[in-house]
Order: C-alpha cells, then structure tokens, then sequence
C-alpha cells in the first residue's frame, strides 16, 4: 500500500473497505458475514480457497435461534454468532464449531459454476444447515445475551489470530485462545467502545471510544483493549475503516463512487 494507489487494489484498501473484509496478511484475507470465505491474492488475483456457509439456522433443533448476524471461517474452526429476535430485546450468542466434521457438505448452489464463479474446489465447501440430519454441535464460547442491536466486529491481530468485539457489551472474544476480556471498569464508566483497530505495520491498537457525555467520537492508542494505559490522538468526525502505517483511512462516497481518502496521524 502507498500513497499512489491509496490501497484500492490491495487487500488493505479495497477489500478491508467494505468493513466485512479482514485483512490477515498482506496477501491474504478472511471475509466476514453470513457466508465466510478464504482468500488471497496472488499475481494481482484475487484466489479463493474456502467457503463455509450456515442455512436454516431456525431448523437446528439442538439451539434456540433464528439467523446468523456473523460467521467467520478460518482452517478447521468456524465462530458463528446467531440472534433471535425478541421485539425489542435480540438474544444473541457466539459458538464454535469443528469444519472437519462438516467435510464435503455442500448443497447444489455452492457446487454450481456460478457460485463464486466455480473457483472453490467441492472439498473446501462447507455447510452447515437445518435440513441436515446429525450436525456436529455448536459449542457456546459466550453466554447469551440481551441487547437492542447486535453490532460485532471481528479483527485479526498477527500472533494472536481473530479477535470478536460485541459492542452492545464490550467483549473482546480472543477466539484462537478462547479467552474472554473486557476493558477496565474505570474506563467502562464514562467511555464506550465503538470500533477496535490494529495497525499491521506498526503493530499498535487503536480505539474509537465515544465519551457517554458527549456526542463526538475520540481516537486513542492502546497498550491493550483491556485499555489500562492509553494515548488521546484526537477527535475525529468521521470512523475510518483501517488505520495503518501510521495513516487514517477514510472511505468517501461521490457522484463517481467510492474514493480513499488518508490523514497522518
């Protein structure tokens, strides 16, 4: 990535700019939603591996939900946060759940040619679906839990692997190691949490935190989202969708499209 092409056409710019995107390294990414794919690009070519993908969450009989707001496929393990709606209130829970026992699973629109253009070899299709008889259980890595929306974001940090943030509650899921973290009561008091980032570059963390008394949004660098030690940057008016290098990434729409926009830090 650099100041000519701003990112565009690489796994940091244009794909981590549509938010559903995790860069992983600087040639391969893992893409996030209801259908998880894995990814990489090789000779300016975007490659695909993998894919997993959840139906008819409503039919598993073995758990109480209705859809899948996240999954994130990545190797042998798939993490897949489901919610059922309860008017106001939404349930929502994370689980886990062993990809091998889900090998050669696959329905007739991922085994079509049109179905990311046929590239995916039929046994690195994975599906895990209500019609089938036998699934493999989703182990529970989280307790449920109540909230008006359900907004998670999902990260990777180099040596760590995908971290899981619930904003409606402030978790961080450290799903490789499966551990739990929050930030610190002192900092739960008067700040909120709104999106975590890490810079691969200069490996540092970085907050947007939205102070409870105001209503514009801070910048900070973190020693750890458990946010014990931290440095204010600034405020900012806009949320970026990557920082690295040192640089604000900003995704700004116009009458041609999408263009990239940056600011130093």
């Amino acid at each position: 990535m650099n100041d000519q092409n701003l990112g565009i056409d690489t796994v940091s710019g244009f794909l981590q700019g549509f938010e559903k995107i995790i860069k992983t390294s600087d040639s391969t990414f893992t893409v996030v939603g209801h259908t998880s794919l894995k990814g990489k690009i090789e000779n300016n070519q975007l490659k695909l591996d993998s894919v997993f993908t959840i139906k008819h969450v409503d039919r598993i009989k073995t758990i109480n939900y209705e859809f899948p707001t996240k999954v994130l496929a990545d190797g042998k393990v798939a993490w897949i946060e489901l919610i059922r709606y309860q008017g106001r209130k939404n349930q929502t829970q994370l689980f886990e759940i062993q990809i091998s026992l889900l090998q050669g699973r696959f329905d007739g629109v991922m085994a079509s040619n049109r179905y990311y253009g046929g590239e995916i070899d039929r046994s690195h299709m994975f599906l895990l679906s209500g019609k089938f008889k036998n699934n493999p259980p989703l182990n529970p890595l989280s307790k449920p839990y109540l909230g008006s929306q359900s907004d998670p974001v999902a990260i990777f940090e180099p040596g760590e692997g995908y971290i899981f943030f619930k904003r409606n509650s402030q978790e961080f899921y450290y799903l490789n190691r499966k551990i739990k973290t929050l930030p610190t009561s002192i900092f739960l008091e008067s700040m909120e949490i709104v999106k975590p980032y890490i810079d691969f570059q200069s490996q540092k963390k970085y907050v947007v935190v939205k102070p409870k008394n105001e209503l514009n949004y801070q910048l900070w660098e973190v020693e750890s989202f458990t946010v014990e030690k931290w440095k204010v940057i600034g405020k900012i008016n806009q949320m970026p969708y990557l920082i690295e290098g040192g640089k604000l990434f900003y995704k700004k729409e116009t009458a041609l499209g999408f263009t990239i926009l940056t600011e130093m830090l």
